[in-house]
């Protein structure tokens, strides 16, 4: 009776599961440094959003401040001449003391 005959494993199977785990592998990092460029993209694009945003209020807000400073320059104005025809010891008007 003949005696049955282990089969050995193919001598490559080794080679075929390391390069198919490195395969694995670059392809996991490809992933990961597309998902990171995607991502550094995504935060570039949305501080760049937030710089439009705050130049668009501060577009909005300068014409309220000449606003305020024309109306402010009129005070002043109005106010410093009741100044120049109030009384003033300087002429004499008001009595020292």
């Amino acid at each position: 009776m003949p005696t049955a005959r282990r089969k050995r494993p193919h001598a490559y199977t080794g080679r075929v599961t390391a390069l198919f785990g490195i395969g694995a592998a670059l392809v996991a990092l490809a992933v990961w440094i597309y998902n990171r460029l995607v991502s550094d993209r995504n935060q570039v694009r949305s501080a760049w959003s937030d710089i439009d945003v705050q130049l668009a209020l501060r577009h909005d807000l300068v014409p309220r401040l000449v606003a305020s400073v024309k109306a402010y320059a009129d005070y002043e104005k109005g106010y410093s001449d009741r100044g120049d025809r109030a009384p003033s010891p300087q002429r004499g008007c008001i009595p020292p003391g």
